[in-house]
């Protein structure tokens, strides 16, 4: 009775969530034009390109499960929490923007973003990607509403970090602007919502 309880909360709020989800998306597709235009060009192409590799030639399993497991490492202090929270902060990516920093503004290497941007863009879908299949093995019942509830925080998460990261390396504080949009694209998701549903 209890995990039945428990998994109908879970599913609650993995729905309540996902207008959040829709307006983090949408606000960080708005966000990428506050820095040069290459850096939404190239993250996108890096995307793409993995999504192709994923489906026809290889799923990257063991390079994304070194990844978790370093960074589960790195996080040992908040044990046992640090398997969530290693889903939470993308390790590949994370560890992407902070050497695109280093080469941008301490070597002051110039024409280097394209290659750090396509990366970037590769390891976070498949952070995400092989999160999710991850996720979805764990729970092994009709209704995944862990899985769910989990991705919800995760997406949202990884967007967020996202942002910080790229105001880092482009040195523009933009990140309350980002809030400021997923609040309104929220609330604008959220009022469409319950206009349908009220019919």
């Amino acid at each position: 009775m209890n995990n039945f309880f428990f998994t109908i909360i879970k599913l609650v709020l993995a729905v309540l969530l996902l207008p959040v989800v829709f307006a983090c998306g949408v606000s960080f597709q708005h966000q990428l034009k506050f820095y040069p235009s290459t850096y939404a060009e190239f993250f996108f192409w890096g995307i793409l390109f993995f999504l192709l590799i994923f489906i026809f030639v290889y799923q990257f399993w063991g390079v994304y499960e070194f990844g978790q497991k370093a960074m589960q490492g790195m996080l040992k202090f908040i044990e046992p929490f640090n398997d969530t929270v290693a889903c939470m902060i993308p390790f590949y990516p994370t560890l992407t923007m902070l050497l695109f920093y280093v080469v941008l503004h301490v070597f002051r290497a110039q024409n280097s973003e394209l290659y750090f941007m396509f990366f970037t863009g590769f390891a976070l879908a498949m952070h995400v990607f092989l999160t999710a299949q991850d996720l979805q093995d764990k729970e092994r019942t009709a209704i995944k509403s862990a899985y769910l509830f989990k991705m919800s925080l995760i997406v949202i998460s990884n967007i967020c970090i996202m942002v910080l990261l790229l105001n880092l390396v482009a040195q523009k504080w933009t990140f309350l602007t980002f809030l400021e949009h997923v609040v309104e694209n929220a609330k604008l998701a959220y009022v469409f919502s319950f206009d349908k549903i009220s019919f």
